[in-house]
């Protein structure tokens, strides 16, 4: 016997459609009751209320930038990983391309072109033939 683990999604929802969330970022009725919001957005859920610099303390301010710089940071070396990966697959295909260009010409030159010589003389022949015999029939 064999057992099968399959989700199918919610009966009767369609696809791309949200159940808790309106297309432009409120909630529902059902998504209010659910995340206990009163009209907020839902991506804003999470974050805080942002302040004016003249409205946050020193210390608030001094963590932000200090948040702000670490992910800019972060960001900074993450770029050069995929800079570097980039790159990497760049040369990569280049390198498949070029021989796979320099395959292509091999097998022109050692198979296609021999074929298609031999097969356009028996072509020719098989012309010359049938002209020449029809003109000896008459």
């Amino acid at each position: 016997m064999e057992y099968v683990i399959a989700h199918t999604g919610i009966k009767g929802m369609k696809w791309g459609i949200r159940r808790y969330q309106n297309q432009d970022g409120s909630l529902t009725d059902e998504g209010r009751k659910r995340y206990g919001l009163k009209g907020k957005l839902f991506r804003d859920r999470n974050v805080e209320e942002y302040k004016k610099a003249k409205e946050m303390t020193d210390e608030e301010l001094k963590q932000r930038i200090a948040r702000l710089q670490l992910e800019q940071q972060y960001l900074t070396l993450s770029k050069k990983d995929v800079d570097s990966g980039k790159s990497f697959a760049r040369r990569m295909a280049d390198s498949l391309l070029k021989s796979q260009s320099e395959s292509a010409k091999t097998v022109n030159t050692e198979i296609v072109k021999p074929v298609v010589k031999e097969v356009t003389k028996e072509l020719l022949k098989e012309e010359i033939n049938s002209r020449l015999g029809r003109s000896k029939k008459k």
